[in-house]
């Protein structure tokens, strides 16, 4: 039934007879002012952080006993800010931290309305509506990128559903639904002036994706029909969606200047070259010569896009399934199924999945569980992958780079290197195989520990390669195909391969405290990260790209629980632990001229010229003994600690339970601890950044809230 295998359950939808006999709703208001909060971790002071969260919820009969109604509108006005944490120039050109709090604001409306209709005894009618209308400024500023290369978003999601349910008879049951969604997200950039990204400095100048608009309509059908039948029970059902993409994108038309290093001649205090002298310079010297015309002030790279802004297209999914659940014995259950998925841009047919699974109770007293399941998946390819693929396909939109280019206002003069991306030819959904083992046990008292163990193998999986990299390491030598052409190709040439265990435990034994406990250890390896837009250090090897996804944390830890208290309050909290999560190191230069500014360090001793001592060994940009692997950067240990402090008091406590009116009090936090949770880390080697957190989550934040329902 489901595209992906649902580790975290199924879906599971529950249909009630229409016609509540009352009204019922809630108003609520949240309210956090500066002043409850902490300052943000990588910042030098508090920001004027305020949150406020209105709205109601409300619902009952429909003029008819047969028919109900539920509205509901939440408002959030919020004063967030994100924290610069950047090296950059003084007039005079010497260097200094810069530490800002830049202010994000948010607004956010989000609306519901629900209709329930009981057509007949064994019919009934649902029709929603769902918007989401949200507005945003300064999104991307933060860590290095400043204020002027933020933009501002305003995002309107509407969708209608509608929903029919038919018992046609306690045997058989079937379920259609279908949904039109339509999403438009529209950016502003704080400047369209071009912009320079000094490697682990700064970012300034305008944002790269400059003044935008992506509109999207999805509809979705479905149509499920379940038959049981003395000891079986199938289902079986088609789901069909298409995707209308139109998309005005002006990303990378403005330009950027990269200062990722360079070399150049030791200069006097009159900044004159000295004779007969070369050094090693990173990306901030290299700027400063640049601004300053200085010998060796050439930036790295000069990109841009030109050609037209739009990118309209149309994709279309559908799939059909049936699966059949056989219950052979009181305690042994086992499921078999088959599923079939097509898909257009790109082209993808014949995509056949089956997938079994087994369930057991050993013992009588049903204490014991035991479960395994088997599977085929293949994974859609994303919009987002065919509007990458358009973007630059060479004849609507091409990319442009200049090596060493002057700093100039406008397109610098130089050899034109074209960049175009482009699909391999036969492009498939990629395709995984799954497995799953799990045990359960349950005490007395409510007590229940519980453990899986999930292998998973991934082949042809979505990455990028440059297909017409250099023979050589010039941008500007001999290639296989056209000489100033880099062919950006997907293909599905990547591979995953990786365990997943799990151990959780949950107690219900007591009516006034609840507990559950969850650890998940990842270990998912492969050649393929988190974007098919990711590439190798090199087109021709993937000599040290084995390496763990980046971001995806080793070590997992969650618990959840609630507690009733003394004097009516009740307590919940959720605590999570992340550990062990992989980032990659890069030397912000292009050794070999495909154009990819994702070359990694180079192992060294001490006596290696230019060698940086880092908690990683000895490193170099060039000139090493061999490149490090991928991902061999850790970032530090995340804790987070939310909790939720209430007390409800019945207004009028001698009514009946469905006229009762009550007022709740809460207050809620979120990282109690004020742990530093870093989410950036500076990747790039030899520049100002490297190795220390330059991008957090949020200190402490504190928020009062009231309730009141009927």
């Amino acid at each position: 039934e489901f595209t992906e295998a649902p580790y975290d359950g199924g879906r599971i939808e529950i249909y009630t007879k229409p016609g509540q006999s009352r009204l019922h709703g809630d108003l609520f208001f949240n309210d956090s002012e500066a002043g409850f909060n902490a300052k943000d971790p990588l910042s030098t002071r508090r920001a004027a952080l305020t949150r406020r969260r209105t709205g109601f919820d409300l619902s009952g009969p429909l003029f008819h006993h047969d028919r109900d109604f539920s509205l509901s509108l939440e408002h959030r006005e919020i004063n967030d800010f994100a924290v610069v944490n950047a090296t950059v120039l003084e007039t005079a050109g010497n260097r200094t931290l810069l530490v800002q709090n830049v202010p994000t604001p948010q607004h956010l409306w989000e609306g519901n309305a629900r209709v329930s209709f009981l057509t007949s005894p064994r019919n009934v009618l649902i029709a929603g509506y769902t918007a989401n209308v949200n507005q945003f400024e300064n999104v991307s500023t933060g860590g290095i990128t400043l204020q002027e290369a933020g933009y501002g978003r305003s995002q309107a999601e509407h969708t209608l559903r509608l929903s029919d349910v038919t018992t046609v008879s306690p045997h058989l049951m079937q379920e259609f639904r279908i949904s039109v969604r339509y999403r438009d997200e529209q950016d502003t950039p704080n400047s369209t002036a071009t912009q320079a990204q000094v490697a682990g400095a700064f970012t300034s100048g305008g944002a790269d994706i400059q003044a935008s608009r992506n509109r999207e309509t999805v509809i979705q059908a479905l149509d499920d029909v379940v038959l049981t039948r003395k000891q079986h029970s199938l289902k079986l059902g088609v789901q069909v969606e298409d995707y209308f993409e139109r998309i005005k994108t002006l990303q990378g038309f403005n330009g950027t200047y990269l200062f990722g290093g360079g070399t150049g001649p030791e200069l006097d205090a009159q900044g004159n070259p000295i004779a007969g002298t070369s050094i090693v310079f990173d990306g901030l010297e290299q700027y400063r010569r640049a601004q300053r015309n200085l010998a060796g002030g050439t930036a790295t790279t000069f990109s841009n896009v030109a050609g037209q802004p739009g990118n309209n297209f149309n994709q279309f999914r559908a799939s059909l399934y049936v699966q059949d659940q056989w219950k052979l014995s009181e305690r042994l259950q086992v499921t078999g199924g088959l599923r079939y998925a097509v898909q257009t841009e790109p082209l993808s047919v014949g995509n056949i999945t089956p997938r079994l699974g087994a369930s057991w109770v050993p013992d009588k007293k049903r204490k014991w569980s035991l479960s395994g399941r088997l599977g085929l998946f293949l994974t859609p390819v994303a919009t987002t992958t065919s509007a990458e693929a358009r973007r630059l396909d060479g004849t609507q939109r091409t990319g442009q780079t200049i090596y060493t280019p002057l700093y100039v206002s406008g397109v610098p003069a130089g050899t034109i290197i074209k960049t175009i991306r482009s699909n391999a030819p036969s492009l498939t959904q990629p395709p995984s195989i799954q497995s799953q083992l799990a045990a359960g046990y349950s005490w007395a008292k409510g007590w229940n520990v519980s453990a899986s163990w999930v292998h998973i193998r991934q082949w042809s999986g979505l990455r990028t390669r440059n297909i017409n990299s250099p023979l050589g390491n010039d941008p500007q030598g001999l290639r296989p195909g056209p000489r100033y052409e880099n062919i950006l190709q997907f293909q599905q040439t990547g591979s995953v391969v990786g365990d997943l265990e799990t151990v959780s435990f949950a107690s219900s034994a007591s009516k006034r405290i609840q507990f559950y406990a969850l650890y998940v250890y990842v270990d998912l390896q492969g050649t393929i990260d988190k974007e098919p837009t990711f590439a190798p250090q090199s087109s021709n090897t993937d000599a040290g790209e084995w390496a763990q996804i980046s971001g995806r944390s080793r070590h997992n830890i969650v618990t959840s629980g609630q507690a009733q208290l003394p004097l009516g309050l009740t307590i919940a909290h959720v605590f999570r632990v992340l550990g062990g999560t992989p980032y990659n190191l890069v030397t912000g230069i292009d050794r070999n001229g495909d154009g990819n500014f994702n070359d990694r360090p180079e192992l060294a001793t001490a006596l290696t010229p230019g060698a940086i001592d880092t908690r990683y060994g000895w490193l170099v940009s060039n000139g090493g003994n061999g490149t490090i692997a991928r991902n061999v950067g850790l970032m530090p240990w995340n804790i987070y600690l939310d909790t939720n402090l209430t007390r409800r008091f019945v207004l009028n406590p001698k009514a009946a339970n469905d006229r009762r009116q009550t007022l709740s009090l809460n207050l809620r936090s979120a990282n109690l601890l004020n742990h530093t949770n870093v989410t950036t880390m500076g990747s790039i080697l030899d520049s100002p950044s490297f190795d220390r957190a330059v991008l957090a989550d949020p200190g402490r934040r504190l928020e009062f809230g009231v309730r009141y329902a009927f």
